[in-house]
């Protein structure tokens, strides 16, 4: 396997495993960054946003693994998604202060995941 599909094969699997978590424990996901989802209305928000979307989005980067003409869409997606992730959590730790450290491990991971998608998007045919 080249080094862009096994990036992305990397980043499918984070996403399907955080998108499988949402959809088994939304309270205990949001928990990690004090969110709240008190209310089935509240946890069926959460399961749409953090495991339907992720999950959608997990399908189609494995079908970019699996598909090599489509491995630096995959990449740039990841990228950019990611990139946003992290930015948006960074900025919101800048503009409000002080943030659960969680918040910031998460950005970090994000930051790493990005680079490496950047890096594969670059490399891919």
């Amino acid at each position: 396997m080249t080094f862009p599909r096994i990036v992305l094969a990397i980043n499918a699997a984070i996403f399907t495993g955080f998108g499988l978590w949402a959809l088994a424990d939304p309270v205990g996901l949001v928990a990690l960054v004090d969110v709240a989802a008190p209310t089935p209305t509240a946890r069926a928000d959460v399961r749409a946003t953090y495991a339907g979307f992720v999950l959608g989005f997990t399908l189609f980067l494995w079908l970019c693994v699996r598909k090599p003409e489509w491995c630096a869409a995959g990449n740039a997606a990841c990228a950019l998604a990611l990139t946003g992730f992290a930015l948006a959590r960074v900025l919101s730790a800048a503009l409000d202060g002080p943030v659960n450290p969680m918040l910031l491990a998460l950005a970090g991971g994000e930051a790493v995941g990005a680079v490496m998608a950047f890096a594969a998007w670059r490399k891919a045919p």
